[in-house]
């Protein structure tokens, strides 16, 4: 939900390519939180320090929630793996986005069971 927010309100990564070769798809990407752009494999030299790295499944879930249609936000299956390094990810986007910390993810997180 926090990624498809932050499209909403104007903060869409640009998960289309690799930004620096145009590379749609690889085994592995970088995804750049500040920039909020991708980088392919042969191009991770020039991905900031920082950058994390996606699975092809992880890039698959992130495109679907930034380009699906809106009631076709949750119509995917995925690892349980794969969904919770998502859910992190873009936990993490929104801090940066937001530029604070929100400590209600802090006591959802000591509650949870």
């Amino acid at each position: 939900v926090e990624l498809r927010m932050l499209t909403l309100g104007g903060y869409m990564p640009d998960l289309t390519a690799c930004s620096v070769c145009g590379t749609y798809t690889d085994h592995e990407m970088l995804f750049n939180i500040e920039e909020s752009i991708l980088y392919c494999s042969h191009c991770e030299n020039d991905a900031p320090y920082g950058s994390v790295k996606l699975n092809q499944s992880m890039l698959a879930i992130m495109r679907h929630i930034v380009f699906s249609d809106f009631n076709k936000i949750f119509n995917f299956t995925a690892s349980c793996e794969n969904l919770a390094a998502v859910s992190k990810l873009c936990e993490k986007y929104v801090e940066v986005k937001a530029e604070r910390h929100f400590k209600t993810l802090d006591f959802y997180y000591s509650v949870k069971v």
